[in-house]
């Protein structure tokens, strides 16, 4: 085995057979074309084959370290378990939350115990004004699509049913605007109107006046501002304050 050193990339270059003298050759790394000399041909003997050591037995592995012993850190933080007591508050304190948040929106229940007799108010209310509309054109009719000028009996016959029609509308209306106070919880007197006008067109007033007495009505109507007069707020605080006085003497 011959080696031959590159002049330019110092590569080492093998080959069986020694080069004829003069003869270019290229390296295989650089491409570069050169003689290579006399001095720079060495013949290479073969390196004896090494005998192969026995394998020494896997040394036993290191015993783990334990980081809570060994930990450097000296500014580690700590973590501790709650105890049973001090999970309880904590759930506590989170029910109680939920709970407070619910005792405060008593609109919603109030809201959904109004639904049925504001739209039955409103039925009975918008077909009472229809009757009313009809009533006051009953009443016109004859005194304006006539080929003669009406004369005062004409106008004494007939205007007793415009005044009738139009009493009958401005009460539907009244209806009508109670049941939309009511529905919105915007005022309680004027639901009480609405629902005890509504008593005579169907009797669907009485309903809405016994849910209007509902407490959880009254708490809803409470939460608004403005929608209880100060009589009826008082009269409230009373009943509350009659409770409680019965609760401590139980």
């Amino acid at each position: 085995m011959f080696v031959m050193k590159c002049p330019e990339c110092d590569a080492e270059l093998k080959a069986k057979a020694r080069p004829p003298e003069g003869k270019k050759i290229r390296c295989k790394e650089c491409q570069t074309a050169f003689v290579p000399k006399v001095k720079e041909v060495q013949e290479k003997a073969a390196a004896p084959v090494k005998p192969v050591a026995a394998e020494k037995p896997a040394e036993p592995a290191a015993k783990p370290v334990d980081d809570d012993e060994n930990d450097i850190n000296p500014y580690g933080l700590v973590t501790e378990e709650d105890t049973e007591e001090q999970k309880a508050a904590k759930a506590k304190v989170r029910f109680d939350g939920v709970d407070d948040k619910k005792k405060r929106s008593a609109r919603g229940p109030a809201m959904s115990l109004l639904v049925m007799p504001a739209n039955l108010l409103v039925a009975s209310g918008g077909l009472t004004f229809v009757i009313g509309l009809g009533t006051i054109i009953y009443g016109l009719w004859p005194l304006i699509f006539t080929d003669v000028s009406p004369s005062d009996d004409d106008y004494s016959e007939q205007l007793p049913w415009v005044l009738f029609g139009i009493i009958i509308a401005i009460w539907a209306a009244l209806v009508l605007l109670g049941a939309s106070r009511m529905q919105n919880l915007e005022s309680y007197t004027w639901a009480m109107t609405g629902a005890i006008m509504g008593i005579p067109l169907a009797l669907t007033g009485i309903f809405a006046l016994i849910t209007l007495r509902n407490p959880k009505v009254l708490a809803g109507f409470m939460e608004v501002e403005g929608a209880m007069d100060n009589e009826e707020e008082e009269e409230k605080d009373d009943d509350e304050d009659e409770d409680d006085e019965d609760d401590e003497d139980d």
